[in-house]
């Protein structure tokens, strides 16, 4: 059996991480890092791993980074939209690493007496592995011809931005490269950078702090719940 050596730092093959729960977040804080910690102990110091996670019902971009306190570096993916109806919300936080969010529009729905509620997008990605390299596609709901307002085309999504993330074998580094940055309005996403060519961590960043989950809340309650100190 050819089984990735999670702790052996000989070991170059690339890691791709899916998880639930925020690590890092522009839009929402506090933000659980109990994977973070839990992976700092399992992986060899300076580790690159491409990690796609959710909670927030969202969809956005992050250029390469380091979480205050750990020894590896991530390329953070928000894809969350996959089917939660969420309203379309702008980033506050300013983590410093945001490439790109899906703030676009469907649906202004009616909730009397209240106001109306806005409903972003939801969507879905699709990986294509082929060696060291992986090439994802980002895809959302496309407006019916008729208009947003009668709903999607049931036949096709849109494309909003397209991307490939390689392991170099000999050293274990991701090099990322968009290939797409999706349709002009109105499907474009808002793009904060457009980083043109391949894009490598450089290790020379300001290590990103955010306030963690706490134990003692609602969610850090649940959280301690099923991952006992690690939350």
């Amino acid at each position: 059996m050819n089984e990735v050596k999670l702790g052996d730092p000989n070991d170059k093959r690339g890691i791709v991480l899916f998880t639930h729960h925020q690590p890092v977040s522009d839009r929402d804080s506090p933000v659980y890092q109990g994977t973070a910690q839990q992976l700092n102990k399992i992986l060899p110091k300076g580790k690159q791993v491409l990690m796609f996670f959710g909670h927030e019902h969202r969809l956005a971009f992050y250029d390469f980074l380091s979480l205050s306190g750990m020894d590896f570096a991530i390329l953070p993916r928000m894809i969350s939209n996959g089917g939660f109806p969420d309203k379309t919300v702008n980033p506050t936080l300013g983590t410093g690493h945001l490439v790109g969010f899906d703030q676009r529009l469907y649906q202004s729905i009616p909730q009397i007496p209240l106001s109306p509620f806005q409903a972003s997008y939801n969507g879905f990605f699709a990986i294509t592995a082929k060696g060291p390299a992986w090439h994802v596609d980002y895809i959302t709901g496309k407006c019916a011809a008729s208009g947003c307002e009668n709903g999607l085309d049931e036949t096709e999504g849109t494309v909003v931005a397209a991307e490939t993330v390689t392991v170099d074998l000999s050293t274990g580094s991701l090099t990322q490269e968009w290939t797409s940055f999706g349709k002009g309005a109105p499907d474009s996403l808002t793009w904060l950078q457009r980083p043109a060519g391949k894009n490598t961590y450089t290790g020379g960043e300001e290590q990103v702090q955010q306030a963690d989950m706490e134990p003692g809340s609602v969610a850090g309650g649940i959280c301690a719940i099923t991952h006992g100190t690690n939350c």
